[in-house]
């Protein structure tokens, strides 16, 4: 029996990584003689951050063989410590960490770092991103200096591969879709994999798409974006580019679902004057002023360009039960983001098998091939933008396509492709400590408890991308591929 511990949100949590967490451990679970584990937040993020996160909605995940233990308080050192400590007592062969934003640098920092220097744990950093270009330059420091504590690592793309190579470039990678013997520490393996698609949002029963058109005053035509609403997403693209087709035609809607990227918490935030201050400071370290979260109100460009009568705003977070719904009454989902290495709307829309319209950034170009499973724009482009809403309408994507192209991004293959990397030499672990045994474990049921635990606790197929010319050839010229596994190694160059 070998033991999994992924360090990420549970299910308590709002947003993709919860959900992405969620499914990996299932899958995970799945498989014969693994046992799974996941150490949550408590409070995933500074508390001076107005924004509820927790997800008060009923859940539909059950853990069943999976050990969900809620311990990490953001702002609690001492949390960062018996995180520490649990994960030591649990000795797990691989611990995998959700590397999602950089505010979580420190706490995650510390942990990796004594796993790393005071067992023989093996240690992956499941990177949903590895530069960003709204980063400073302590935010850089701060991801390098977090990351680099990995044994190996996860990338969903092709270019965060790149990415990683120029960060570290005196290490030596090896770049593989699959797994083969090369743990011998000589070398850090990437292992390049596709996001999975998304089955978790299944409906019950059928959704009445007509009946739910009518309801939300939608027209012929669809256009979803669906969300966290965060600038680099690119809302404000969406509906610019959206206003200049309405101009053309009056059978086309845009349909708004998702709640605002660091939302004010209003009344209920007490002492707002000194957090709001406190929010001021962790922005200017971390990002740029023109990439202010708080500044950023693109849903005001509605009532501007007078779309009122036009586009439909759920400006909040929905349940899972609400997922389809939105899905199936839309005939693209819109990806005009600044920025991307992996994107959960993608692999929802996958799922359903709705289309996507994409900007040609980050892994879109190795995931979306132009009229076939969608349609790629150019990025910062308006006239771009507005044509390739034109082609969709003019020339629909077969939604069997999309499919097709899904079928290969189960949660199955993907689970089976990361337990390669669990160490060949250490296959019996000790047993894990009782769920009593675990700090916070009494706020593991309810998602108020959670947030306030602290106070209780001491292969993807193609290598085509978009990424520059000058880093790829770096990566890979001059090296040996094996022609079965596609594994190439990353020297130091």
């Amino acid at each position: 029996m070998q033991r999994i511990v992924i360090f990420g949100a549970g299910p308590l949590f709002k947003g993709g990584i919860a959900h992405y967490t969620q499914s990996l451990a299932t899958a995970l679970a799945e498989m014969d003689d693994i046992e799974v584990h996941v150490v949550s937040w408590t409070a995933p993020y500074p508390s001076f951050i107005p924004h509820d996160f927790i997800d008060e909605t009923p859940h539909k995940w059950v853990p069943g063989n999976v050990s969900v233990h809620y311990i990490t308080n953001c702002n609690d050192f001492r949390s960062w410590r018996d995180t520490y400590k649990f994960i030591s007592l649990l000795r797990p062969d691989l611990v995998i960490f959700e590397w999602s934003t950089v505010v979580q640098g420190l706490p995650i920092a510390y942990i990796a770092r004594k796993l790393r220097r005071k067992t023989d744990i093996k240690l992956v950093f499941d990177l949903h991103y590895v530069k960003s270009v709204r980063h400073t330059t302590f935010a850089a420091y701060i991801t390098r200096k977090t990351i680099g504590h990995a044994h190996h690592y996860i990338v969903h793309s092709l270019k965060a591969a790149c990415e990683l190579k120029e960060m570290f470039p005196a290490t030596s990678f090896t770049l593989t879709e699959n797994i083969v013997p090369l743990q011998d520490g000589s070398t850090k393996i990437i292992l390049q994999i596709f996001h999975p698609v998304y089955d978790m949002f299944k409906p019950e029963k059928p959704v009445d798409t007509e009946a739910l058109k009518k309801e939300l005053h939608l027209s012929r035509y669809v256009f979803l974006f669906f969300g966290f609403i965060s600038r680099y997403k690119g809302l404000h693209h969406v509906i610019d580019a959206f206003a200049e087709l309405c101009k053309e035609r009056d059978d086309v809607s845009l349909l708004i679902v998702g709640e605002s990227s660091w939302q004010t918490a209003g009344a209920r935030t007490k002492n707002k004057k000194v957090r709001s201050r406190l929010l001021s400071i962790l922005k200017s370290m971390f990002l740029s002023e023109a990439d202010d979260e708080g500044r950023y109100h693109p849903l005001d460009k509605i009532e501007a360009l007078g779309l009122q009568d036009r586009v439909t705003v759920i400006n909040r977070y929905v349940p899972d039960n609400e997922v389809a719904g939105y899905f199936a009454v839309s005939d693209y989902v819109m990806l005009y983001y600044e920025a991307a290495n992996s994107a959960g709307i993608e692999a929802i829309a996958d799922g359903f098998g709705v289309p996507v319209l994409c900007t040609r950034v980050g892994h879109f170009p190795e995931t979306v091939e132009d009229g076939v499973n969608g349609y790629i724009a150019e990025v910062d482009n308006l006239t771009s933008m507005v044509e390739t809403m034109r082609r969709a309408l003019a020339h629909p994507i077969d939604r069997k396509n999309v499919l097709a192209a899904a079928q290969t991004l189960t949660w199955k293959r993907y689970a089976e492709t990361v337990a390669r990397l669990l160490p060949q030499e250490r296959t019996i672990a000790p047993k894990a400590p009782k769920a009593s045994d675990t700090p916070g474990a009494d706020v593991a049921s309810e998602g108020a408890a959670a947030s306030t635990a602290a106070e209780h606790v001491p292969s993807a197929t193609s290598f085509a991308a978009e990424s520059p010319a000058a880093p790829t050839a770096a990566l890979t010229d001059g090296l040996p591929v094996s022609p079965v596994t596609k594994t190439e190694k990353l020297g130091n160059q």
